[in-house]
C-alpha cells in the first residue's frame, strides 16, 4: 500500500483527530510517538476557527501552544475567534464552499 500522493491540511487535520481520539481512549499502552516525520509543503498555512474566550488562561494555553505548534512545523497559523453561535454556521459554510478556515 502506497501514501497518497496529495495529503492535504484537511488530511492532516482528520488523521491528528483519530490520534487523538484513540490516545484519549487508552493509547498510553502504545509505545512513545515517533518525531515528526514529514515535512510541510512550502508556504503552508493553517487558518482556524474558534470561539471567541470564555477564560483568559485559556486564551493563554490557545495561544502558547499554536506558538509552539508553528515553531516546531514553520507553518503559519491564523486563528479566527467568533461568537460562540457563530461558529457553527461559519463552519457550515466553510465545509459546503470548500474554502475559509480548516
Amino acid at each position: 500500500m502506497s501514501a497518497p500522493t496529495n495529503f492535504t491540511r484537511r488530511d492532516f487535520l482528520a488523521s491528528t483527530a483519530a490520534v487523538a481520539a484513540t490516545t484519549a481512549l487508552g493509547g498510553h499502552a502504545f509505545a512513545a510517538p515517533a518525531p515528526l516525520q514529514y515535512k510541510p509543503e512550502a508556504g503552508a498555512k493553517l487558518r482556524v476557527l474558534r470561539w471567541k474566550r470564555f477564560v483568559q488562561g485559556d486564551e493563554d494555553l490557545w495561544n502558547a501552544n499554536t506558538k509552539k505548534f508553528s515553531e516546531l512545523t514553520g507553518i503559519e497559523v491564523r486563528v479566527d475567534n467568533e461568537g460562540w453561535e457563530d461558529v457553527r454556521p461559519k463552519a457550515a459554510v466553510a465545509a459546503s464552499v470548500g474554502s475559509g478556515p480548516d
